[in-house]
C-alpha cells in the first residue's frame, strides 16, 4: 500500500546496510548528515509487522528548558502527544505557531493530521 511506512525500510546507499530502527541513531554507525534510501521492505529484513504495530514510541518534548516524556502508539497524532505531555503549552495565552519534529516544522493547525509514523 502506497504511503504505508511499514512497507518500507531505510538503507545506507554507501554500505547497502539496512538501518535498524529499533536502535538509537547514535548506535547505528551512520555519519552525520548522511543520505538514506527508502526502499520497499522485503520479508528477509527488518522487524516483523506485528511487533512493529504493537510497539510504542517514547517521545520527549522540550519547552522552556524543561523536558517531558511519554510513550505513545505510532498512530498517535502530534496533537495528542502535545496535549498529553505538555498540555500547558496549548492552553497558554500565546501558543507557539510552529512545532519542530524530526527536523521538520509543523504549524500548530496541522498537528491533528500528522502521526508519529
Amino acid at each position: 500500500m502506497e504511503g504505508d511506512t511499514s512497507c518500507y525500510m531505510l538503507k545506507n546507499p554507501r554500505t547497502k546496510a539496512v538501518v535498524d530502527l529499533s536502535q538509537p541513531f547514535r548506535l547505528t554507525g551512520l555519519q552525520q548528515q548522511c543520505t538514506l534510501e527508502m526502499v520497499p521492505r522485503d520479508s528477509s529484513h527488518g522487524v516483523k509487522m506485528e511487533s512493529m504495530e504493537s510497539s510504542s514510541i517514547r517521545v520527549g518534548l522540550k519547552h522552556s528548558g524543561k523536558l517531558q516524556e511519554g510513550k505513545f502508539s505510532p498512530d498517535e497524532t502530534l496533537l495528542t502527544v502535545v496535549k498529553a505531555v505538555l498540555p500547558e503549552l496549548l492552553e497558554s495565552q500565546a501558543p507557539p505557531m510552529l512545532l519542530r519534529f524530526m527536523h521538520a516544522s509543523f504549524p500548530i493547525t496541522d498537528l491533528e493530521r500528522v502521526t508519529l509514523r
